[in-house]
């Protein structure tokens, strides 16, 4: 592969509705007893199975929003980006939902990259795109 730069941060963080301040977590182990909910084959999820916890499993992160929202779980790890996306996509108010724990095992940026057999017009101009200087101010900081 031909690696054309980085897509976005990944910042993985388990989050719970701002209301639910008995959730106070410093580290995971402080979840425990608590539900959470998560998608199968996912490697948030795999962590966090893989750290002891029971996780409730559903087919979309759709799903575990409106459970986290109605109660049937206390929290749910997702991506801040893909996160608060999903929540102004929903227009649910960011305001009623915090991280209550970074989990930086499973965070990371995420990468393009291209077959090394491609176009090579193709690798130049994704490259070029990728290019710290051809890149908004808006997304540099991301």
């Amino acid at each position: 592969f031909i690696w054309l730069g980085e897509l976005v941060d990944y910042d993985v963080r388990l989050w719970r509705l701002a209301a639910r301040q008995d959730i106070v977590l410093a580290t995971l182990a402080d979840a425990a007893g608590l539900s959470l909910g998560g998608l199968p084959d996912d490697a948030k999820t795999g962590y966090l199975q893989e750290q002891g916890m029971m996780v409730s499993l559903q087919s979309n992160e759709d799903i575990l929003l409106t459970m986290l929202v109605n109660g049937r779980i206390d929290l749910m790890p997702a991506d801040r980006v893909s996160f608060l996306a999903r929540l102004r996509r929903d227009s649910l108010d960011p305001a009623n939902f915090v991280p209550a724990l970074a989990l930086p095992a499973v965070s990371r940026p995420l990468y393009l990259a291209i077959n090394r057999g491609a176009d090579p017009d193709l690798v130049a101009r994704l490259a070029a795109a990728f290019s710290p200087t051809a890149r908004p101010e808006s997304l540099k900081s991301q």
